[in-house]
């Protein structure tokens, strides 16, 4: 399959991310009922819809270390657009098991 997107499935329900492009720094998630090329990211339970992606942040230290995860909600058919749960995400290792730094002191 493409390895730029990945899926791993329930009984019922779809956890799927898809990155827009080969650079990596940006993807969209999803928990949804059928695949996320379906459902364009976006998660619809009664009267309020979701939509979470995830973006790389530019950073001086290493690229792919810092990335943001964002939650849009909406509510009945509206485009998700109030952010609200989004959060920050920080590399604290390199993919040897290696302390990544400054981030690893100040997370230890």
């Amino acid at each position: 399959g493409n390895p730029a997107q990945r899926e791993a499935s329930t009984e019922w329900l779809c956890f799927s991310y898809a990155w827009d492009d080969g650079t990596l720094s940006h993807a969209t998630l999803g928990a949804q009922f059928g695949p996320l090329d379906q459902h364009s990211g976006s998660v619809s339970a009664g009267c309020v819809t979701a939509d979470f992606d995830l973006t790389e942040l530019p950073n001086p230290v290493q690229s792919g270390a810092l990335w943001k995860r964002g939650c849009k909600f909406g509510l009945g058919r509206c485009h998700p657009r109030i952010e609200f749960g989004s959060y920050s995400l920080t590399k604290v290792v390199d993919a040897a098991g290696k302390p990544l730094e400054p981030y690893h002191s100040e997370f230890v």
